[in-house]
């Protein structure tokens, strides 16, 4: 049965997030492994997985990660995602743009990064 996920805010390479968040990682490599092991563990490849917005401060990482995920990817543009990563998100998955109205079952849910 197809699952549907929602993440935002991953935040991957992006030294000061673990300060400024108080992510418990002692190094960039160990919360990008980690964050990503876990999506794996629970996406499965034929699940749902909306994105909104932030996912890589490394846009020459962010292809390598992106290869990595499983499941469907959408995505929705959050304020740090610039023209590099939009094209990513466009290669390897659907871009939903900056906000977008989805319907799963009866339910209606907006997507935004806000």
């Amino acid at each position: 049965m197809q699952k549907n996920y929602f993440g935002s805010d991953w935040h991957l390479c992006h030294a000061n997030i673990i300060k400024y968040d108080k992510r418990p990682f002692k190094s960039v490599q160990e919360m990008n492994d980690t964050i990503l092991f876990n999506h794996n563990t629970i996406v499965k490849p034929g699940d749902n997985f909306y994105f909104l917005g932030d996912f890589c401060f490394d846009v020459r990482r962010a292809e390598e990660f992106l290869e990595l995920m499983n499941g469907n990817l959408f995505f929705i543009k959050g304020n740090h995602d610039k023209n590099d990563t939009i094209k990513l998100y466009k290669q390897y998955g659907t871009y939903l743009g900056e906000q977008k109205k989805i319907k799963i079952g009866e339910q209606e849910i907006v997507l935004n990064h806000y």
